[in-house]
């Protein structure tokens, strides 16, 4: 016999009908209570769940399209309240309870990959190296362009100028400023001074390098790049997990509550509400203003609910 057809009976047209407090009420009696929840630190809810993160295949990975905090906050927050019902989910048709149940455990893993991305994270050995000699290059051309400077040979202003630089990116940028010093005078300059047109020409191509490299560490993990310890890439594969288990609970939580209405407050959404100034039109310039996409709210239909499939 499949889930509800004790609790049903059919209409003349064909059609399924279910009486819902009689269905909610036989099954919170006669199934047996599921697991709880397990409650645990989130660096251990992440080791739980690590080897199943890693067989998600990378088509199926989700964009991050929402704060992970905050989603991952209302997750376990609602957790509780999800528990009262993973009984009746448990008796619903094609729910995966399994994710269900780990809920918790996802929210967890992806608040301790969070954390990871939150780490300084020490530059890549190509990275090191161009920065070490980029430091060096540009703290031997920044003391001779200060003499230059105080001879009237260069600019003294902007000599300070790039004296005043400090990290990475302004390293990046003083070697780029400094050979466009030296190139500029060159001609001048070229039996004057203990540098070499070889150093000038490698700071102007360092300092492009450089810039690369710094801009590439700071992109968004790419979820089909294989890396099984980049922490951008682990809080990626958590945010799905989660996001999955969540979206097959909440359906599970609508259909239960359709009746009442109330499936928000078990399940609410996991994206912000953003208050619209008018629903009709734009205070700053008059015009129509674009719907504001939103999850969907749950109304509440009649007492008497069509059947149809999960």
């Amino acid at each position: 016999m499949r889930a509800f057809d004790f609790l049903t009976e059919r209409r003349n047209d064909g059609s399924l009908v279910v009486d819902n407090d009689q269905a909610m009420t036989l099954i919170l009696e006669s199934h047996e209570p599921s697991p709880p929840f397990v409650v645990t630190t989130h660096a251990h809810a992440f080791d739980e769940v690590r080897p199943e993160l890693e067989t998600i295949p990378d088509d199926e990975l989700r964009i991050i399209n929402l704060d992970v905090v905050h989603a991952a906050e209302i997750v376990l927050g609602a957790s509780g309240r999800i528990e009262r019902l993973l009984p009746a989910l448990a008796r619903l048709p094609d729910v995966d309870m399994g994710r269900i149940e780990r809920l918790r455990l996802y929210a967890g893993a992806l608040l301790h990959t969070h954390l990871l991305t939150k780490d300084p994270v020490e530059p890549d050995p190509r990275l090191r190296r161009m920065l070490a000699e980029a430091s060096m290059l540009r703290a031997d051309l920044l003391v001779v362009a200060e003499a230059l400077g105080h001879l009237g040979l260069l600019s003294a202003v902007r000599v300070a100028e790039i004296r005043s630089g400090q990290g990475h990116r302004d390293t990046a940028n003083d070697l780029c400023a400094l050979a466009t010093l030296y190139d500029a005078a060159w001609a001048e300059l070229r039996s004057k001074v203990p540098i070499s047109r070889i150093m000038v020409d490698r700071a102007a191509v360092l300092g492009a390098e450089l810039h690369g490299a710094l801009g590439e560490r700071r992109l968004p993990a790419d979820p089909h790049e294989p890396s099984d310890d980049d922490p951008r890439q682990l809080r990626v594969r958590a945010f799905t997990a989660m996001i999955r288990a969540y979206d097959v609970c909440r359906r599970g939580v609508i259909f239960l509550r359709w009746d009442l209405g109330d499936a928000d407050r078990f399940v609410p959404t996991l994206y912000s509400r953003r208050r619209r100034r008018s629903p009709l039109v734009d205070e700053e310039n008059g015009e129509a203003a674009e719907p504001t996409p939103s999850s969907p709210m749950v109304s509440r239909p009649s007492t008497v609910v069509t059947l149809t499939a999960f």
